[in-house]
């Protein structure tokens, strides 16, 4: 009669969107050795058991009802996991100069709330300012009138916000030009 294993587990976040954190694992009766580790939808392979515990590097998700199976008996414990990626850039405002010369250039100023900066932000137009920290200027110099959106926003941590609200119309009025002729004077 061999024992029923146990199972714990935690998780650590990743510290970048898109990267991985890692889910560590607690077991007894569960021999030094390699294991899956299943959940709901799917599971762990090559899990490296070593002195009762393991770990295994994971993306942001859930992973529900973690279950280890040794010597012939499945564990009775199904912890749950989640793990999140950092919170990124949720709102966005941009804000300028609404009529500039043709030739001109203007400043359009970017409040970003939540994410950790400094930001990289793209707008509509395919500008991009890299490195730059909430409240912070983009130059712009439209050959026409262009309303300008933000397309997407990257915190440090590589997390990106997109569809941001907030717009800024710049008119571009031409240059005036003047014409003049004279007419010499008749007499000294």
């Amino acid at each position: 009669v061999n024992n029923v294993p146990t199972i714990a587990a935690s998780g650590t976040n990743p510290t970048s969107c898109g990267t991985n954190g890692s889910i560590g694992f607690t077991f007894t009766n569960v021999p030094d050795g390699t294991y899956t580790i299943s959940y709901d939808g799917s599971s762990f392979t090559n899990v490296a058991v070593e002195s009762g515990s393991a770990s295994k590097s994971a993306p942001a998700g859930t992973y529900n009802n973690l279950r280890i199976t040794a010597n012939g008996c499945t564990s009775t414990d199904d912890p749950d996991v989640t793990l999140t990626d950092p919170s990124g850039p949720t709102t966005s405002v941009l804000a300028g100069t609404a009529t500039i010369c043709k030739g001109s250039s203007t400043n359009l100023t970017v409040t970003v709330t939540g994410g950790t900066g400094p930001f990289d932000v793209v707008l509509s137009d395919g500008t991009t300012a890299t490195d730059i920290a909430s409240g912070d200027n983009i130059s712009v110099s439209p050959a026409s009138t262009t309303t300008y959106t933000i397309t997407s926003v990257t915190d440090a941590n590589g997390c990106t916000s997109t569809g941001l609200s907030g717009s800024v119309t710049v008119t571009v009025n031409n240059v005036p030009t003047i014409a003049a002729s004279g007419t010499n004077p008749t007499s000294c």
